[in-house]
């Protein structure tokens, strides 16, 4: 006969799957009416493969036209879903029109409250750790590929070698060992320019018979700060670093302003990176979360910064074989205030550690935007650029 607290676990963990499939059909009901896009789309891109990204939003418009405009130049974005705060001021919509109207990025915008249990609700990290792992489950649905999970203040780039690298010194001692690492090393010294003519989707396609690509499904990424420290023309590389077509300004963008940054590799605050994950090699028990498993799950120890188990292990990425990094731009006192957000006071504490970065200029995610504009036409990126 089945025991009293045996009996107690199952309808425990009966009630606990019966709030998920509730979360799991608010939010597809969600999806469904959500869709910025009527109809077919205009440009057949939006159907085609490409990278996908979960984005948590809130009050995020100012960065929020950036941010859009250069993933889906740097890593071919095609598909974004965008889980907007409850207590939002603002909204994403009419930016994310733009993008479904031209046809160029599939844009969905959810509610976060409508996939967070309704005793998790007031917690932000819980609202955006329930919203990450309801989109990756989505992802997997939809069946698409490559997701990352950063947010508007964060921009990846290729991880070249270039000043400041203390890597150069072991890559000269890496050329002909044959181990993970020194192999991931070595892949490093493949890499296109961020913005160019390769996008971080289709580097992958042509490297997936190799590291990390063939064996990992969750990749890391190091995460390096950026302060608010403007550099002076004079102290940059070459004259044209910074040319931008006509009518642009280099202080409209975090990525064309701020090149002052924390070394390289080197972390003692702040120190967990973000990642890639395919997610169509991820289990679907692994993209449950914890809370609809009360006993304990493949899912217990996972983030944001992991939120997978197949990335556990990576969240103090290795700078010396991550092939991509995050640009983490600080955020200006002015801007954290303005949006209220819940954990504004480590906001601060960044700032006040950051705000003063100096280094040699690092230019790495500037070269997008002349190449953005005459890839899409100078008309159509007037539009998309337009301030909210």
């Amino acid at each position: 006969m089945m025991s009293r607290r045996h009996l107690i676990r199952i309808c425990f963990f009966a009630i606990s799957w019966l709030a998920f499939l509730q979360t799991m059909q608010r939010r597809s009901l969600l999806l469904s009416s959500s869709s910025l896009g009527t109809g077919a789309a205009k440009n057949s891109n939006t159907e085609k493969e490409g990278f996908s990204a979960c984005l948590f939003f809130k009050d995020d418009n100012e960065r929020l036209v950036e941010w859009i405009a250069y993933h889906f130049h740097v890593l071919d974005l095609r598909y974004l879903v965008v889980g907007v705060d409850y207590n939002s001021a603002t909204s994403p919509a009419d930016i994310l029109r733009r993008w479904n109207q031209t046809g160029r990025i599939q844009t969905y915008i959810w509610n976060t409250s409508d996939v967070t249990p309704v005793d998790k609700v007031d917690g932000l990290n819980n609202r955006q750790n329930h919203f990450d792992f309801a989109c990756l489950q989505e992802m997997k649905r939809v069946n698409r590929s490559w997701v990352t999970i950063i947010d508007t203040d964060e921009y990846i780039t290729f991880n070249r070698f270039s000043h400041g690298d203390p890597t150069l010194l072991e890559l000269n001692f890496s050329q002909y060992a044959t181990t993970t690492r020194d192999n991931l090393i070595r892949a490093r010294t493949r890499l296109p320019i961020t913005g160019g003519d390769t996008t971080a989707y289709s580097f992958i396609q042509q490297e997936s018979d190799n590291l990390p690509w063939a064996y990992q499904s969750c990749v890391p990424m190091f995460r390096l700060q950026f302060g608010l420290r403007e550099t002076p023309i004079s102290q940059l590389e070459r004259e044209d670093d910074l040319s931008l077509p006509a009518g642009y300004k280099t202080t409209d963008y975090y990525t064309t302003r701020y090149f002052q940054h924390r070394p390289k590799g080197s972390c003692n605050k702040n120190c967990k990176g973000k990642t890639m994950i395919d997610v169509s090699r991820i289990p679907d028990d692994h993209l449950i979360h914890s809370d609809y498993n009360p006993h304990g799950g493949a899912t217990t120890s996972c983030g944001p910064h992991n939120p997978v188990p197949e990335c556990n292990g990576t969240l103090v990425p290795d700078y010396a074989t991550s092939i991509f990094r995050v640009h983490h731009y600080l955020e200006s006192v002015d801007t954290v205030m303005s949006r209220n957000i819940q954990h504004g006071s480590s906001k601060m504490k960044k700032f006040n550690w950051y705000k003063g970065l100096q280094s040699e200029p690092e230019l790495e995610a500037s070269y997008w935007l002349k190449s953005f504009v005459a890839n899409v036409g100078e008309q159509e990126a007037r539009f998309l650029l337009s301030k909210p």
